[in-house]
């Protein structure tokens, strides 16, 4: 015959069963599903609103507050994830005028009154492309037998984030890309240390390899102006960089485009000009042509 269990004795035994659940889903760790948010990127570039504030963020489902002169700001979704994408980009114009401006309490550099040095390069990306894409897009100079495959892999043959480091380093006022970010279009060769396991393609993993990593100290040194090369075009879907309208991977089938110019206000008195006519079939005798009224209005405010 079992014991009488007292009442009382029975409403503490489940008040302590009740505490220990409560306890175990405080100190149970969290699953792969419940990621914060990572901030991948942030950068400020220059256009003809000017400075324009930037992140790319893995696993986020809404844009972070910049501040902005000490008072927080709401970013603005510039481009969704998706399935070749799955990051978040926001962006946040700033003021002009404003004095500083941060990002999960990392300052973001901002337009100089004055320009004194300016860093410019491009043709940045790590050379990844066989044979059969050469000759599928009737690039005669990377068309050898074996392809043309460079050893991503190593900072000395690949010396893009040095590059960038040294960049940083100098402290300029305004850096320029002037263009061909990504240069990964087929998969390394079996057996190929040099760039083994690299991404390929038009695609998160592969910008972030070829140009967000190794520029990550250049990004945040000084405002970009980033400029189209002939290995991008601009794709209205996608956002993290290139030109004002941001790059995707240029395809020889992609229908072209006629040029376009876009501006860079790069301080309250000075202005630049940005031609591009990279996919451009039969460009005028001279476009410039085509922007100078533009120019002439510009330079009158």
């Amino acid at each position: 015959m079992a014991a009488a269990v007292p009442a009382r004795t029975d409403r503490w035994g489940c008040k302590l069963a009740a505490a220990a659940l409560v306890l175990a889903a405080v100190w149970a760790p969290r699953s792969a599903d419940a990621q914060s948010p990572k901030l991948e990127a942030a950068y400020v570039v220059l256009g003809s609103q000017g400075a324009v504030a930037r992140a790319v963020l893995a696993q986020a489902s809404s844009c972070p507050d910049i501040t902005v002169d000490g008072a927080q700001q709401p970013m603005s979704v510039r481009a969704a994830p998706d399935a070749t994408f799955p990051v978040l980009v926001c962006e946040r114009t700033i003021p002009a005028g404003a004095t500083s401006a941060s990002l999960e309490n990392s300052p973001l550099p901002l337009p100089k009154a004055a320009l004194k040095s300016i860093a410019a390069f491009g043709d940045t990306g790590c050379r990844l492309k066989s044979a059969k894409t050469a000759a599928k897009e009737g690039d005669i100079n990377d068309a050898d037998a074996g392809g043309k495959f460079q050893d991503c892999n190593n900072p000395t043959l690949w010396p893009f984030a040095q590059v960038a480091q040294s960049i940083a380093d100098a402290k300029p006022d305004l850096v320029i890309h002037v263009g061909d970010y990504l240069y990964r279009e087929s998969a390394c060769p079996t057996g190929d240390a040099g760039c083994a396991r690299s991404p390929y393609g038009d695609d998160w993993p592969t910008w972030k390899a070829d140009f967000f990593a190794p520029a990550a100290p250049a990004l945040r040194a000084a405002p970009w102006i980033v400029v189209r090369g002939n290995h991008e075009i601009c794709a209205p879907a996608r956002a993290i960089s290139g030109c004002s309208i941001p790059p995707r991977r240029r395809r020889r089938r992609h229908r072209r485009r006629r040029h376009a110019s876009s501006w860079f206000r790069t301080s309250p008195s000075r202005s630049r000009v940005s031609l591009s006519s990279s996919s451009t079939r039969a460009m005028p005798p001279m476009p410039v042509r085509a922007i100078l009224p533009a120019m002439r209005r510009n330079s009158r405010r």
